[in-house]
C-alpha cells in the first residue's frame, strides 16, 4: 500500500481547475485518502475529481471541519450537484473495483455530507465498512446528528457485505 494522502479543502477548490479538469491523465497510486473538508459545493468538484483519479482506492477518510472558502470561485465546469448525487449515475473505478473502508469524522448531518455519504453506499459495490463519527456538541446536537446519520441505515447498499456503524 503507498502512503497516505492528505488533501486540504484548498486542494479540493483548486485542483479541477487545471488542465485536467475531470480526472488526472493516468491513476493515481493512492490507497488511502484523507480529505480534510467543509464539504461545501466547491470543495465537492475536487472531492470528485479525486475519486475518478484513484482507482485503486481502499480506505477514504472525510474529516469534516471548518475550512476556508475562497471567495471568488468559480466551478471548474457547470455540474448540478444534486442530480449528481442523487441519480448517483457515475460510479468511478474505485467504486466498483477497491474501495472497502470509508470514515466519516465529524458528521453534523448536512445535506452534501448525507448526500455524498447516500452516493458512497450506492454506489460502491465492494464496500465493506462506513464508518460515521459524529461532531460533538450539546448532547440535544450530538442525538439530532446521529437521527440524521441513522438515515443512512436506510439506503439500498451496492454492496451486500457493508456495515454501517454510528459513533
Amino acid at each position: 500500500m503507498s502512503a497516505v494522502t492528505f488533501v486540504c479543502s484548498f486542494l479540493l477548490q483548486d485542483i479541477p481547475s487545471g488542465e485536467e479538469s475531470a480526472r488526472v491523465q493516468c491513476d493515481m497510486n493512492v490507497r488511502h485518502l484523507i480529505m480534510k473538508t467543509q464539504m461545501h459545493d466547491f470543495e465537492l468538484y475536487g472531492f470528485i475529481f479525486l475519486l475518478n483519479s484513484c482507482a485503486w482506492l481502499e480506505k477514504l477518510t472525510i474529516d469534516i471541519d471548518q475550512q476556508k472558502i475562497y471567495e471568488g470561485y468559480e466551478p471548474p465546469y457547470p455540474m448540478d450537484l444534486k442530480k449528481f448525487w442523487d441519480q448517483g449515475l457515475i460510479i468511478y473505478e474505485c467504486l466498483r473495483r477497491s474501495l472497502k473502508v470509508v470514515e466519516v469524522k465529524g458528521l453534523r448531518g448536512t445535506v452534501n455530507e448525507l448526500q455524498a455519504c447516500n452516493y458512497l453506499i450506492r454506489a460502491a459495490s465492494g464496500l465493506e465498512q462506513l464508518k460515521i463519527e459524529v461532531k460533538g456538541g450539546t448532547s440535544e446536537m450530538v442525538e439530532t446528528r446521529r437521527a440524521f446519520a441513522r438515515l443512512l441505515l436506510t439506503v439500498p447498499k451496492a454492496s451486500p457485505n457493508l456495515q454501517i456503524s454510528i459513533a
